[in-house]
């Protein structure tokens, strides 16, 4: 089964410095007759590799052989010369242990002289922000023949980008010390930027390479269910929307739906907009609503995405601030992005989002410490403090929300999905008013929205706009710094030595 995800093929680190704008440090670059064991040269250019006496060689994987072989848990250092900065690094590689490549670096940066020590995907810091194509070693999903209580493994491909780090914002200059986090050795190929167009270029992305599909009349499956503005009963199972040996998107429970004009939103040179609502709250199977249980819903307006593809999901709606939304891999509640159209005469500003995040090997909400999902407002409150008028800081140093602000517009939730898995899709205390939805397998979708005459972007290459960033939920109940997290992503307890991070921030215990 192929590892999440297979984009970047080997040829994106062709031999040689073909293209310009970036330098590649591979092994077939790799400069024999200046490099030693503890120093790495390369042909074409003065940057050069701290290796710490580890002696080179070439791993053949697949057909792949391009990647500098590392050892996990080791530091070593990209040295920059004098006038030579750097927009952008990606990394392309191979992991020969059991876990999936995992990236830490740090340098010149925060009060503990830590630029970023989190693992891939899950923060940014200072200047530099990380992007991910691969963060779950294991299908949640399929069965292993050999044993049923255990998950399949993705096989691991080589040779395509799992990480970047993007400086667009800041270049970065000096020198940049990195390790990886993962089983036994890794063999990465390392292209970095060191000019800003071709850099800004590169960052582009897909914007639009994957599949979209409206809940509209123009989509016959939609069309068949003959919605109006009085209430339709549609039966639970009915297809709404599909991509064929992709995706299949569905009515979760029988309940009452209406037509709705929604959006629009863009992405490339799609448009949608339209939608569908129900009319009854969902709840568990206890009666409970599933924001407050975590169980996902069996009754009420809800939808079912049946995935036959890893990739990413983007569900589009009309959000609001003050409701929960849940999604569920088969039973289990994960971690996904938001982002909606807000007012910008309140606190949230013209938009506004954030990233959800589980824990584990699966983004369980549950191995992140989370018990249940507030709404979108007080998720802001509680972990970002940006609220004037509507959210107050205590004696304890956690922030209380303490005003609704309510505001509704155009918003999206975009999750990884896996092949072979069932996702449940809905709000909470209300009924989710979907308009379509996108299936990519990059992650990367710019999407914007029409707010009257302000065209709004919800996301940038498949990342919040304006620096927003990824959080660790404080529920209501559950008090700021009360979980604890090493930088393998493992929880620890308070009294752990070394660096822990405590709510999305890193501290260093002796």
């Amino acid at each position: 089964m192929k590892k999440l995800f297979t984009l970047f093929a080997c040829a994106m680190f062709a031999a040689g410095l073909s293209a310009q704008g970036y330098v590649d440090l591979t092994t077939e670059t790799y400069d024999e007759s200046k490099s030693d064991d503890q120093t790495y040269y390369f042909q074409g250019t003065d940057i050069t590799l701290s290796m710490g006496g580890r002696a080179f060689k070439i791993v053949e994987r697949q057909g792949w052989s391009l990647g500098i072989n590392f050892k996990n848990k080791t530091k070593y250092t990209i040295n920059l010369p004098a006038g030579v900065k750097v927009w952008r690094v990606e990394m392309s590689g191979y992991s020969q242990g059991d876990n999936w490549e995992y990236l830490y670096g740090w340098g010149a940066g925060d009060q503990d002289g830590y630029e970023f020590a989190d693992p891939i995907g899950k923060d940014e810091q200072d200047n530099m922000v990380i992007y991910t194509k691969a963060r779950y070693p294991i299908d949640p999903c399929e069965v292993n023949p050999e044993n049923e209580k255990v998950p399949t493994p993705h096989e691991h491909v080589a040779g395509y980008t799992f990480a970047t780090l993007d400086f667009l914002d800041e270049a970065y200059e000096g020198s940049f010390d990195f390790f990886f986090a993962g089983n036994n050795q890794l063999d990465v190929a390392l292209r970095l930027y060191t000019d800003r167009d071709a850099a800004v270029q590169a960052a582009q992305g897909s914007g639009g390479s994957g599949t979209a599909v409206v809940f509209d009349a123009d989509n016959p499956l939609y069309a068949a269910l003959g919605l109006g503005e009085d209430g339709v009963t549609v039966a639970g199972g009915t297809e709404i929307g599909s991509i064929e040996g992709v995706i299949s998107f569905k009515i979760g429970a029988e309940d009452s739906y209406k037509a709705q004009n929604r959006g629009p939103f863009f992405i490339g040179d799609t448009t949608l907009k339209g939608g569908l609502q129900g009319n009854s709250n969902p709840k568990d199977a206890d009666g409970g609503t599933p924001a407050s249980t975590l169980k996902a819903p069996v009754q009420g307006a809800f939808f079912v995405a049946d995935v036959q593809q890893d990739g990413y999901l983007y569900v589009f709606q009309q959000a609001s601030s003050n409701k929960a939304y849940t999604i569920f891999e088969n039973d289990d509640a994960i971690g996904y992005v938001y982002s909606a159209v807000g007012d910008a005469t309140t606190d949230l500003g013209a938009q506004y989002g954030f990233e959800l995040q589980g824990g584990g090997e699966y983004n369980y909400l549950k191995d992140a410490g989370i018990t249940a999902v507030e709404w979108p407002e007080q998720i802001y409150c509680r972990n970002i403090g940006k609220y004037d008028d509507h959210c107050e800081a205590q004696e304890d140093g956690t922030m209380k929300w303490t005003k609704n602000i309510a505001k509704g517009g155009p918003g999206l939730i975009k999750f990884p999905v896996f092949a072979g898995c069932k996702y449940y899709i809905n709000a909470n205390g209300s009924k989710m008013t979907a308009v379509g939805f996108y299936f990519d397998t990059t992650g990367d979708a710019t999407v914007t929205a029409q707010n009257g005459d302000a065209t709004i972007t919800l996301l940038q290459n498949g990342k919040l706009p304006g620096g927003q960033t990824a959080i660790r939920m404080v529920n209501s109940d559950n008090k700021a710094g009360n979980v604890y997290f090493n930088i393998n992503g493992q929880r620890v307890d308070k009294n752990a030595k070394g660096i822990i991070i405590v709510n999305g921030k890193k501290y260093l215990n002796k």
